[in-house]
C-alpha cells in the first residue's frame, strides 16, 4: 500500500513544522533487511499505510510514534497497536472511512476484500498534518521525561 500524494504530504509537513528538510519518503520493496532496520532506527514519527512494513516497529527508537493509515472497510484488529505497545512506541491510526465497526463485512468475497484494501490510500492532508502535530507533542513530552 502507498499513500497517494506522499511527496505533497512531505512538502506540507516541511511547511507546517518549518523544517529545514523535507521528511523522507521511502519504500522497502527493494531494500535489504539490514537497510530496513537502519531506516526504522532513525525514525521519530512514522506515517504509514497499514501493511507488512509495520512489522519493523520494534526497530523504532525510544519515544517514537507510528501513525497508521487504515483503508476503508478494513478490520482493525489491533495488529500493530499490540506490537507498538510491546515495543514502547506510541501508536495512533487514521481510518479512511466513516465507521470502522460497521463498514467491515466479513462475508465479502475475496475479490471485494482485496478491492477494499486498495494499494493507493488517499487521506485528507489536513488530517495527516494534525495527526503528526499530536505525535510531535507526544514525542517532545516523552523525550523530556526520558531526559
Amino acid at each position: 500500500r502507498r499513500l497517494l500524494g506522499a511527496h505533497l504530504i512531505s512538502e506540507l509537513l516541511q511547511e507546517n513544522f518549518e523544517l529545514p528538510y523535507r521528511p523522507p519518503i521511502f519504500f522497502l520493496e527493494n531494500t535489504t533487511f539490514k537497510q530496513q532496520v537502519q531506516a526504522f532506527s532513525n525514525i521519530d514519527i512514522l506515517l504509514s499505510p497499514h501493511g507488512a512494513m509495520l512489522t519493523l516497529i520494534p526497530f523504532l527508537p525510544r519515544c517514537s510514534s507510528v501513525i497508521e493509515v487504515v483503508p476503508f472497510a478494513y478490520p482493525l484488529g489491533g495488529y500493530f497497536s499490540t506490537l507498538t505497545a510491546l515495543s514502547g512506541v506510541n501508536h495512533s491510526f487514521i481510518y479512511l472511512g466513516a465507521d470502522m465497526h460497521n463498514e467491515y463485512d466479513p462475508t465479502l468475497s475475496v475479490h471485494d476484500q482485496l478491492k477494499a484494501r486498495d494499494a493507493l490510500l488517499c487521506a485528507p492532508a489536513h488530517v495527516l498534518v494534525e495527526a503528526v502535530r499530536i505525535q510531535v507533542d507526544q514525542w517532545r513530552r516523552c523525550c523530556e521525561f526520558a531526559g
